[in-house]
């Protein structure tokens, strides 16, 4: 499989394809044994900020001797920018490995479940690879507003970890019912302490 083949295969469920849920996703993971769960780090939030905010955090815990995974959404140039290790983007051959050693998963989870969207895909992609190479990730979420409606990715682990959210817009509050909407400004920009 060429690169090109690689993100026509990706891509052919519609780039904003959107299906509800984190089933698929979860059900994807855990039959690659989950490795979402084996990765302690960040998920960060919001409407604004969370590249720079991701860059940052990426860029403290380099400096702290940690191997730094980063999944940026979107990508600006190229869809390899989405798996980072340590600031640079997979190459263009690791991409196209990674997709084809998840292809057996993918269709076990077709036929079970239907077929994953990209989000899922590039999700699951991200996970996969970054798993066995990283002590920390740094992950860019969706927060499911009216004109971002795509699902979140499964959380990590919460031991450990810290998740964040940027400055909020309003357009994570519409058709959110009131008692779900963040109170105060000062709500919007503070850290979410973990949970033990």
């Amino acid at each position: 499989m060429t690169y090109q083949e690689a993100l026509d295969f990706i891509s052919k469920q519609g780039r904003f394809a959107m299906k509800l849920g984190t089933e698929r996703t979860r059900a994807i993971l855990d039959h690659l044994g989950a490795p979402d769960r084996q990765l302690t780090g960040a998920l960060i939030a919001g409407t604004n900020g969370k590249g720079s905010t991701g860059a940052c955090l990426t860029a403290i815990l380099r400096a702290a001797g940690h191997r730094v995974g980063f999944m940026p959404k979107p990508h600006l140039i190229s869809y390899t920018e989405r798996i980072e290790i340590d600031g640079r983007p997979i190459t263009e051959d690791e991409f196209v490995r990674t997709l084809e050693d998840l292809m057996p998963t993918l269709e076990a989870i077709t036929s079970e479940m239907g077929p994953p969207t990209e989000f899922e895909m590039l999700t699951a992609m991200a996970l996969a690879y970054l798993a066995p190479r990283v002590d920390r990730l740094v992950c860019e979420v969706g927060l499911g507003g009216h004109h971002q409606r795509r699902p979140r990715p499964p959380e990590i682990p919460r031991q450990h970890n810290r998740r964040h959210c940027a400055r909020e817009g309003g357009d994570h509050q519409a058709r959110q019912p009131r008692r779900n909407r963040m109170r105060g400004r000062g709500a919007r920009s503070r850290p979410i302490a973990s949970r033990p």
